[in-house]
């Protein structure tokens, strides 16, 4: 019974340990800053107002809606709306990993895909990539950050370094591969620094 235990243990660890990683296969590509920037079609300092699951065809989408702070890049609108793809409705939780949940009232910086396909679904680019938290910060400033991200570029820049170390080749020379291969956002950025690179 004692081995049995232990062997559930080891299991609950190990998948623990290998979360983020399957979370970042789940999601593809791992982006940075400047193309989450060149990629968006749009980039708006949004309030989220509400949040409705419903049928579009076969599949549960649901309906963000926003009102509109500043836009950044892009179309400008007062209110901003779009269908993401997933959600729960009733019994039926077709809810995808990766993708971002807004609670009313909370403020996001966004950098979004124009919506596409049949059912016209859109949402950030790359899922919680590309949903920054907004806030003010003791000096009343507005500054953005995204944790998320954050930890997803940091575990792309190790698995890089962890293959480019165990190449036989990078015992004889240095390899320019074992450094990070894409900047890791801070904790906290000022909003207007990000504005800066849109320039």
């Amino acid at each position: 019974m004692k081995t049995g235990y232990r062997f559930i243990i080891f299991i609950l660890i190990f998948l623990c340990s290998a979360g983020a990683t399957l979370l970042a296969y789940s999601i593809g590509k791992v982006y940075t800053l400047d193309e989450l920037i060149t990629e968006a079609d749009q980039i708006v300092l949004v309030k989220h107002i509400s949040s409705t699951p419903t049928y579009l065809g076969n599949h549960i989408a649901t309906l963000e809606k926003f009102s509109v702070m500043e836009t950044l890049k892009g179309p400008k609108s007062s209110t901003l709306q779009f269908y993401q793809a997933g959600g729960k409705l009733g019994n039926r939780d077709e809810t995808i990993p990766g993708m971002p949940v807004y609670v009313p009232g909370e403020m996001t910086l966004l950098f979004l895909r124009a919506p596409k396909g049949k059912n016209r679904t859109g949402g950030p680019i790359g899922g919680y990539q590309g949903k920054f938290e907004a806030g003010y910060d003791s000096q009343k400033q507005l500054v953005i950050a995204n944790r998320f991200l954050q930890k997803l570029q940091a575990q792309k820049n190790r698995e890089m370094k962890n293959r480019a170390t165990s190449s036989p080749s990078t015992h004889s020379q240095p390899d320019a591969n074992t450094k990070e291969t894409m900047p890791v956002l801070p904790d906290i950025m000022l909003l207007r620094d990000m504005k800066g690179r849109l320039r």
